[in-house]
């Protein structure tokens, strides 16, 4: 018997782990600030620093950078910067340093509570979620081909396309920018900033991939005539990986998360900025295989292993769009600012056979009104249902398109196109054969026919396979018109194969 076998390294995950991380920390005003009356609106970025795998658990570090508004006792508005450091152990009993072969990590913000304790002393409490997943490297080999040189092997084959790692790698893309946020007026503290990375790319060159994307930048600022305006830039991210053994013809899947956040208001139109990305990468080549899931032989007998492997494949299907189309009325409205959106999941329940989910959008309106010359913010929770035919394991649901016009009325016309998608983690099984040995002390009477009626659980490849025959006999004698359907008590003539 000739076996062609073929070898193929799998990232699996063996562990994905979220956590909440909450920072709670009494802020005292700093002395050149006048005293707190109102808050207004706290938004910010949280990033991890470093992740460190020990023993049997994971310790991260990072910051929280938040921008807190308030109404100070003079009617105008002030900012706060705080930073909260933060140092988290998560434990984990999958952690072996031979084993793991990688690590994933996303972090971000679910809630900003600001509480006054007193016009001198504020509370502010953020709750983050961290997603860690780890991987280890599982090099399999696949048995590709069975040939036998005196009789006939009848294969149960499945076509795969499974992505085979080449290597991995990581750096850092920083950028240190100084930007010019106005002309006219004075610069005096940041309200807002958020960013966004889009159109990530990557080139493969000889022992070396290319990372590229799109730094989407939008800056809310506060001006010393207490105005608030809109800095959008959008900047380009760029880094080499070193990886051996890679070349044009692999695929590279990148990574991109955000690490430092720094920035100083160096004039009266200028800020200098400074992020750091961590990018990681993993370099695939995409091997096509007829798996072979099971087997037999016709004249010869053998014995096997059969091993059952896990690929991990994040589906990422859109259900449903919905739309949410409102007018919000805020009186004697002057200028909308900025609209943050977050969406929540609030309840599922099964209703009339289906899986029903309530929803929320929870919409932040920055504004001021012609009345007052201070900022002032706005909650409004928008509820929506929507129903999927199965209970999936995780749904996610992102903004797709979200417009805010002001109308004559003093309202805001408010439409929110929200997509909502299937984004579970789901596993393809493989049936992998191993160590295969012919069997001498099998032992098989071959009549020429049979007569055998259809259990619960057979399939035309099992009966062949237990009469040594073959499926396409099988079909033929039987005049079955779809293999794949045979009924319980169904009489088969089974001829033998030779």
């Amino acid at each position: 018997m000739d076996i062609i076998k073929d070898k193929i390294k799998l990232k699996e995950m063996v562990q994905d782990i979220n956590k909440e991380i909450i920072l709670e920390q009494n802020y005292i005003i700093p002395d050149v600030k006048k005293d707190v009356v109102k808050n207004i609106i706290a938004n910010g970025n949280i990033f991890i620093e470093n992740l460190e795998l020990q023993s049997n658990r994971i310790k991260i570090n990072g910051k929280a950078i938040i921008f807190n508004m308030y109404l100070n006792s003079d009617e105008e508005n002030s900012m706060l910067d705080i930073v909260l450091p933060f140092s988290e152990i998560i434990d984990s009993d999958k952690i072996n340093d031979s084993e793991i072969f990688d690590c994933i990590q996303n972090i971000y913000i679910t809630k900003i509570e600001v509480k006054i304790l007193n016009e001198r002393k504020i509370n502010i409490l953020v709750k983050a979620n961290v997603n860690i997943k780890l991987y280890k490297e599982n090099e399999v080999e696949i048995i590709k081909e069975i040939k036998e040189n005196n009789g006939e092997i009848q294969k149960l084959e499945r076509k795969v396309e499974l992505n085979s790692i080449v290597g991995k790698g990581e750096n850092k893309a920083t950028l240190k920018e100084s930007l010019k946020i106005t002309d006219v007026e004075k610069l005096e503290s940041i309200v807002k900033l958020k960013y966004d990375i889009q159109n990530i790319e990557s080139k493969i060159s000889y022992n070396k991939v290319l990372a590229k994307a799109d730094l989407n930048l939008e800056i809310l600022y506060k001006t010393e005539e207490n105005k608030i305006n809109k800095y959008n830039v959008n900047l380009p991210l760029m880094a080499f990986i070193d990886i051996e053994n890679v070349s044009d013809k692999n695929i590279a899947k990148l990574k991109i998360n955000l690490n430092n956040l720094e920035y100083e208001i160096i004039s009266a139109n200028s800020i200098n900025l400074v992020m750091e990305f961590n990018i990681k990468c993993d370099v695939y080549e995409i091997k096509e295989l007829n798996l072979i899931q099971d087997f037999y032989g016709i004249k010869n007998t053998y014995k096997y292993d059969k091993k059952t492997i896990n690929i991990e494949n994040k589906t990422n299907e859109k259900l449903l769009t919905k739309n949410i189309s409102d007018k919000v009325l805020i009186d004697n409205i002057n200028q909308l600012f900025s609209t943050d959106i977050y969406l929540n999941i609030i309840k599922k329940e099964k209703y009339n056979g289906l899986i029903k989910y309530t929803a929320n959008a929870e919409v932040t309106y920055l504004f001021n009104t012609f009345d007052n010359k201070y900022i002032d913010v706005l909650n409004v929770d928008f509820e929506f249902d929507f129903e999927t035919l199965e209970d999936y394991e995780k749904i996610d649901l992102k903004i797709a398109n979200s417009n805010f016009i002001i109308l004559p009325d003093s309202t805001v016309d408010s439409k929110i196109e929200i997509d909502i998608y299937n984004s579970q983690n789901e596993y393809i099984k493989l049936d992998i054969i191993d160590n295969i040995s012919e069997d001498n002390k099998m032992d098989f009477n071959y009549h020429s026919v049979v007569i055998y009626f259809v259990q619960k659980g057979d399939t035309l490849w099992k009966i062949a396979k237990k009469f040594r025959s073959t499926v396409d006999k099988i079909v033929k004698i039987n005049n079955i018109e779809d293999e794949n359907k045979i009924s319980i008590g169904q009489k088969l003539y089974i001829p033998k194969a030779v």
